[in-house]
């Protein structure tokens, strides 16, 4: 190897590369080259193919870094000491190398962290897609377990609404029949329930009187009054029933179909036979068939929905609603009906009805000519609506609400009317999710227009709308003020005479006094004028709902409890603070509570003589219901009112009343234990001189 200046040979391991001028260069021409004024731009590498350092200050190549004054250093710079003696210099080479040897074990250490992070990410990805599988494992399970229950609840609803299924061909007896029927339509006509086990047990006992096989006979004369027992049996179910009112309804078979339905739900014909009874281009098979399928729906359980589901059934059904067969009314009003029927079961049958499209379709069917097939249309969007908020949102996007406002406007035959408010009710249901306060306005409009029919069921059903909206949004209540609804619900405490009226008016009321500033607009002789009805109501709820309203009112002032004592309703709430259920009497303790609070001595005498010390003692020493902290405060209210100290002492003591007071000091409330501790029971030593 050879230098290009002076053509020397050149050690394989001591020459220079000049990248500039591409030439290889031995020591001495190197020198030479870095100090030729003329020569070029200087870029050098070493035989090891390093960049080598040029000085500064001397332009020679860089041989030495000192590690007292940090510097690079050539020949002349260490030739020529200034201000460091340049005593401790290690190779320039040698520190390249070392150097290069940490960039190198950096780089060393970066690449174990990132395989460590991999490795680390890898196992992530396994623990989640472990966990992943374990969660849909358990979500599989628990979707299984609530099949299971959701049909064994519909098999229990079926086994109870077997009454139409089967004629009784078999009783031959006609005065057996006659003493059944008697027997049936009595215990309906003037039992009432009060909770789910009453319903069950009514139930029992129809099947006891082998009721369901009364429809008709067909080996004797006797004729049975299915419409009158139908409608005993669905009030009973859906004014009684603890959910109050339906979100979801599976229509009834007609009274005309009762034949024809007890022939094809004895069919033995498999479902996917039936769905293929659909696909043919017989009009009238087709017919039949979809009629014997909507009719199957509606005693079908679950599975047997699925299974029509998986075999294709709502694609076939999605055409009949169509424009296309806008001429053959019958075929629509009975597919739209299958399409209620299934969206009356499970969320996920419900999703599949909107999930085939039908929503487009079925607000067409809205503006059909045919009443059948509008009404038919508005209960599948009734269900549809019930089921959950998000699907509510989709309906009124299509425009539902819009469409039913337009047909309101034009009177509509009854059942289109009534399920119109079922429908509105259920709009407004979902009071965790409310509406916007735009579609509210709608829903109050449509409301209104209701409530002009004069029609006691649609009052009912307006009213189970007033409950939601009222238990809503302070907007919401607001509105409703604005619109009358108030004053209407006044004028209708005072003269609803129905039955399955009370509750969802008093439910109405009661949410409306939550606000405070709707509340007093209730405090007056019209609302409390009548409610000694509410409160001697038969059924329990009807009673909770008069006392919550009642606790709301008199927490207000003592314009409540004048009110209270003006119409006599006193002694009826110190009588259920007793003797009721448990909600009531821990409702009717803070009425009692809110009134010794504002009552003057006078009032406090009066109450003294209704022997409310005697109802707060009782509850205080009773096991059931647990004594509640409005006790407390009523029996502190008490003594600082009343004038009559010495009676209340002397009933303390013969009740044992104090004693029950100390025991409360150790109650798993920590709230109460630490009230009679500290405010209680001084208040009691105080006003009568005692000493702890």
């Amino acid at each position: 190897m050879e230098c290009c200046k002076c053509n020397a040979v050149i050690e394989e391991d001591v020459y220079y590369i000049c990248q500039t001028c591409d030439s290889r260069l031995c020591q001495i021409c190197t020198d030479v080259h870095l100090t030729d004024e003329g020569n070029c731009d200087v870029s050098l590498l070493d035989s090891n193919g390093l960049n080598v350092e040029i000085c500064h200050d001397h332009g020679n190549i860089v041989v030495s870094y000192c590690d007292e004054c940090e510097s690079l250093l050539c020949r002349s710079c260490i030739a020529s000491i200034k201000t460091c003696a340049h005593t401790l210099l290690k190779a320039y080479s040698q520190l390249q190398c070392e150097f290069y040897h940490k960039v190198y074990e950096v780089i060393n250490q970066a690449e174990d962290i990132i395989k460590s992070c991999e490795n680390s990410i890898s196992n992530m990805n396994d623990m989640s897609a472990e966990f992943n599988t374990k969660l849909e494992s358990r979500f599989s399970n628990l979707h299984d377990c609530l099949n299971e229950m959701q049909s064994s609840i519909l098999n229990d609803v079926k086994i109870n609404c077997n009454f139409y299924q089967n004629l009784a061909s078999n009783r031959k007896n006609l005065e057996h029949c006659n003493e059944i029927l008697t027997l049936a339509t009595s215990f309906l006509d003037t039992s009432f329930y009060e909770n789910e086990q009453q319903l069950t047990d009514a139930n029992k006992k129809l099947i006891d009187l082998d009721c369901q096989s009364l429809e008709g006979c067909s080996n004797c004369s006797l004729k049975f009054d299915f419409s009158r027992f139908k409608e005993v049996v669905l009030k009973n179910f859906e004014l009684e029933s603890p959910c109050e009112i339906s979100a979801k309804r599976r229509k009834l078979l007609e009274d005309q179909d009762i034949t024809s339905s007890n022939q094809s739900l004895g069919s033995l014909e498999s479902i996917d036979g039936l769905v293929k009874k659909i696909d043919t281009q017989d009009e009238e098979k087709k017919l039949l068939a979809v009629q014997q399928i909507r009719r199957k729906l509606f005693c079908a359980s679950t599975e047997e929905i699925t299974q029509y589901i998986d075999e294709g059934l709502l694609n076939h059904i999605l055409i009949f609603i169509q424009d296309e067969y806008s001429k053959d009314r019958t075929l629509q009003f009975e597919s739209c009906w299958v399409l209620t029927n299934i969206a009356s079961s499970s969320t996920l049958h419900t999703l599949s009805v909107v999930g085939i499209g039908c929503l487009p379709h079925l607000i067409n069917l809205l503006n059909s000519p045919n009443e059948e097939v509008k009404s038919q249309a508005l209960w599948t969007f009734a269900n549809i609506i019930g089921d959950s908020y998000i699907l509510r949102d989709q309906c009124i996007e299509v425009g539902v609400l819009s469409s039913l406002i337009d047909h309101l406007s034009n009177k509509r035959e009854p059942e289109f009317l009534r399920t119109s408010a079922w429908l509105l009710s259920n709009v407004c249901r979902h009071v965790s999710y409310p509406i916007e306060l735009t579609h509210l306005k709608q829903v109050l409009t449509a409301l209104e227009i209701l409530m002009e029919m004069k029609d006691s069921h649609l009052t009912t059903e307006c009213f189970w709308a007033f409950t939601f909206i009222c238990d809503s949004l302070e907007d919401f209540k607001q509105e409703f003020v604005n619109r009358g609804f108030l004053q209407l619900t006044i004028d209708k405490m005072q003269t609803q005479t129905e039955d399955s009226f009370s509750l969802p008016l008093i439910n109405v009321v009661a949410n409306l006094a939550s606000s405070q500033s709707v509340c007093p607009l209730l405090v007056n002789t019209q609302s409390f004028g009548c409610l000694r009805t509410f409160l001697n109501h038969r059924r329990p709820n009807v009673r909770e709902k008069t006392h919550a309203f009642i606790s709301r009112a008199t927490s207000l002032g003592s314009d409540a409890v004048q009110l209270l004592a003006e119409f006599e309703l006193m002694p009826i709430i110190v009588e259920q603070f007793s003797f009721d259920n448990k909600s009531i009497s821990l409702l009717a303790s803070k009425v009692i509570k809110n009134s010794l609070k504002f009552a003057d001595a006078v009032r406090i005498s009066y109450f003294l003589s209704l022997d409310i010390l005697e109802s707060i003692f009782y509850m205080l020493t009773s096991s059931s219901p647990t004594p509640d902290i409005s006790l407390l405060e009523a029996i502190e209210n008490l003594l600082e009112k009343s004038a009559d100290v010495e009676s209340i002492r002397n009933a303390f003591e013969e009740s044992g009343a104090l004693a029950a007071l100390e025991a409360l000091e150790t109650n798993e409330d920590q709230e109460m234990a630490l009230r009679v501790e500290v405010k209680t029971k001084d208040d009691i030593y105080s006003s009568f001189n005692l000493s702890k």
